[in-house]
């Protein structure tokens, strides 16, 4: 089969490198074409579409991951990521990164670990929300200091129920109204969080009844 020109592949489809390259039917050479071609272009915005497609190949994103900052941020929550770039990102100096691996549904549990006690809180929370952290660091971040990271462990579907009941009394009312929220939540945890304040007994009376009218 005669190769293709991945040039010519692109002005039959339109020449919007852009749509192109953000497309994940577009095959696999045009893409590591496209990446190639505009690397030296820094005001280029087929990099960051390149970086968003999941279907963009592992060594390409590897590529792009040492890029600069937003669009290595870019790269850390593409599901396609190569777990050892993702565990080279855990460790990058911006912020922003180390956030957008805790996010990854893909990121492995070790580096899922590493992020758990990041300086950054709402990195942390990225990590308690994550669905591929473990029950026992789930369990750990379940005291961490921020409420906001408590907030995801609570909205874990990963969650134990005992993890729940714990932070049924936790003392941010934001947490405990999750908890209220929590479609796992016991009955029994339920009726006691009924007879809290605001928006927290709001919340746990109507789950109460969504649970006797179904």
């Amino acid at each position: 089969m005669p190769k293709i020109d991945p040039e010519l592949w692109i002005l039959v489809h339109g020449n919007d490198r852009e749509e192109i390259a953000l497309d994940a039917a577009t095959p696999e050479f045009v893409l590591e074409f496209l990446a190639e071609d505009e690397a030296e272009d820094q005001d280029s915005c087929v990099r960051w579409r390149l970086a968003e497609n999941p279907s963009t190949p592992a060594p390409t994103l590897q590529k792009l991951a040492e890029d600069v900052w937003n669009l290595r941020q870019v790269v850390a929550a593409n599901p396609n990521t190569p777990a050892a770039t993702l565990r080279n990102l855990a460790e990058d100096e911006h912020p922003m990164v180390r956030q957008a691996v805790a996010a990854n549904p893909n990121t492995p549990a070790p580096t899922l670990r590493k992020l758990a006690v990041d300086e950054l809180w709402s990195a942390r929370r990225a990590v308690a929300a994550n669905s591929n952290t473990p029950i026992h660091i789930l369990r750990k971040l379940a005291e961490d200091v921020a409420w906001a990271v408590r907030r995801g462990v609570v909205q874990n579907p990963k969650t134990p129920i005992s993890t729940l009941e714990t932070l049924a009394e936790d003392r941010s009312w934001e947490v405990r109204w999750d908890v209220a929220k929590n479609p796992k939540t016991p009955i029994s945890t339920l009726e006691t969080l009924a007879e809290d304040e605001g928006r927290v007994r709001q919340a746990a009376e109507d789950a109460l009844r969504e649970r006797q009218d179904g």
